[in-house]
C-alpha cells in the first residue's frame, strides 16, 4: 500500500475510458460502477495528453456510426468531456518525459510496453500518483517496477 503520497489521485488508462464510453468493450459494467465510486468517494482522475489523443483516435476509428459528421461530433464531445477540469486533470507529455519514456523502454525491452503507456507510467511516478484505472494488463505488469497499483481492490464493494 502507497504512504506518502495523495491516497485519492488515479490516472485513469484509455482502455478505462474506452470501457466506459461504449457499451461493448469487454468490462463496460465494471468502468461505469468503478467512475461512479471514484466520483462518490473524491477521486482526483489524471489522463496525459497522449491519453486523449488515443481516446480521440478511438472514437474517430473503432465507433461504428456511419456518418462522418455524427462521428467526429463524438469525438469532439468526448475531447470536452476529457477537458472538463472538473472531472480530469491532464499531465502534459514533454520533450523530457518521452526522451526518459524511450529509455525505459529499451530497458524493458521483452514487455509489449506502448509509448503512451510508459509516459503514462512515468508521469505517475513523477507526480506521486499511487493509483491506476486501467482494463489492460501493461499497468499491471509496470506496477510492480513502478510502484503504483490498481484502484479497484480498494475501491469499496
Amino acid at each position: 500500500m502507497p504512504r506518502n503520497r495523495n491516497q485519492k489521485a488515479v490516472f485513469v488508462d484509455t482502455s478505462a475510458i474506452a470501457a466506459f464510453v461504449n457499451e461493448k468493450e469487454s468490462g463496460h459494467e465494471e468502468a461505469i460502477k468503478k467512475f461512479g465510486l471514484l466520483e462518490e468517494n473524491g477521486y482526483y482522475l489524471f489522463i496525459s495528453n497522449y491519453i486523449v489523443a488515443e481516446v480521440y483516435a478511438l472514437i474517430l476509428n473503432r465507433n461504428k456510426v456511419k456518418d462522418t459528421l455524427q462521428r467526429t461530433q463524438l469525438a469532439f464531445d468526448m475531447l470536452e468531456w476529457l477537458h472538463d477540469e472538473e472531472t480530469f486533470t491532464i499531465l502534459f507529455v514533454d520533450k523530457l518525459i518521452e526522451k526518459k519514456a524511450r529509455e525505459e523502454l529499451l530497458r524493458h525491452n521483452d514487455k509489449l510496453w506502448s509509448i503512451a503507456d510508459m509516459t503514462s507510467f512515468l508521469l505517475m511516478v513523477e507526480g506521486g500518483i499511487p493509483y491506476f484505472l486501467s482494463f489492460d494488463s501493461d499497468f499491471n505488469q509496470a506496477s510492480g517496477h513502478f510502484g503504483f497499483y490498481d484502484i479497484r481492490p480498494y475501491l469499496p464493494q
